[in-house]
């Protein structure tokens, strides 16, 4: 009995392991200025909404280096991508190699002239404001009007950095040049009157009342694949399942 138990498992468990390593393709869009072009639509999109209140934002590259700005105080400028589903549960990958030029706003406490900004899957949101002197995310105010400042980390955003936001879950986490530095939450922004989409990625001046200019070498987006299981995978289960469940019933004597 136990060597046919053993057996039978082993069987089993070879068999989940020779099939179940079937993972779904991974998710992932990039833009590099080393091309020599701006970003391309698709999956890449630029809008400018500052023509509306006088001249418009026309971004530019040269030598590698993608740039725009200055933006407009009254206007908003910037790329955005929303071909991918951007899965909370899977995980979310957000990376771009940007250097601030100049920056100013209305409200420095809450917000800034360039900003990158998710709305995952469930249509739930976080933005990353980048100051001359520090970048910081973003929750709901008390009163749930509007967004203020959350978790900050002090940095010298007039450098070259690679930025990099991952969400898992309701979790957002921001890492500056390989090192973690600060995480926050998703939020639902809807209550501010705000209008956001699911699965969309921003990167530029998102707010009304700042203006930047920024370089960028980078941009990316990563959704991580999920598991993929077979028929075959769900059949070895039931086997180890069944096997266990009968090598625990007592053998009663005849």
């Amino acid at each position: 009995m136990g060597g046919t138990y053993r057996a039978v498992i082993a069987l089993a468990w070879a068999w989940t392991l020779s099939v179940c390593p079937q993972t779904a393709r991974a998710s992932f869009i990039s833009y590099d200025a080393s091309s020599g072009l701006l970003p391309v639509d698709p999956p890449f999109r630029y809008v400018d909404t500052a023509y509306l209140y006088g001249s418009a934002v026309t971004p530019s590259i040269s030598a590698g280096i993608a740039s725009l700005g200055p933006t407009s105080t009254l206007g908003r400028s910037f790329w955005y991508t929303d071909v991918l589903t951007l899965n909370h549960l899977a995980g979310v990958e957000i990376s771009a190699r940007l250097r601030l030029d100049s920056e100013s706003s209305s409200d420095p406490t809450d917000d800034s002239g360039l900003a990158i900004t998710l709305t995952d899957d469930r249509d739930l949101y976080q933005d990353l404001f980048i100051s001359p002197t520090d970048v910081f995310f973003g929750k709901l105010n008390a009163a749930g009007t509007g967004v203020t400042r959350d978790t900050s980390y002090a940095l010298d955003t007039t450098q070259w950095h690679n930025y990099t936001i991952d969400l898992l879950g309701n979790t957002v986490a921001l890492g500056v040049d390989g090192s973690s530095q600060i995480s926050s939450s998703l939020f639902d922004i809807a209550p501010t009157g705000q209008l956001v989409f699911p699965d969309f990625v921003t990167l530029g001046d998102v707010a009304v009342d700042a203006s930047s200019q920024f370089e960028m070498t980078s941009f990316s987006v990563l959704v991580v694949p999920e598991p993929s299981y077979t028929s075959a995978d769900a059949l070895a289960a039931a086997i180890v399942i069944a096997v266990l469940s009968f090598a625990s019933r007592p053998i009663r004597p005849i």
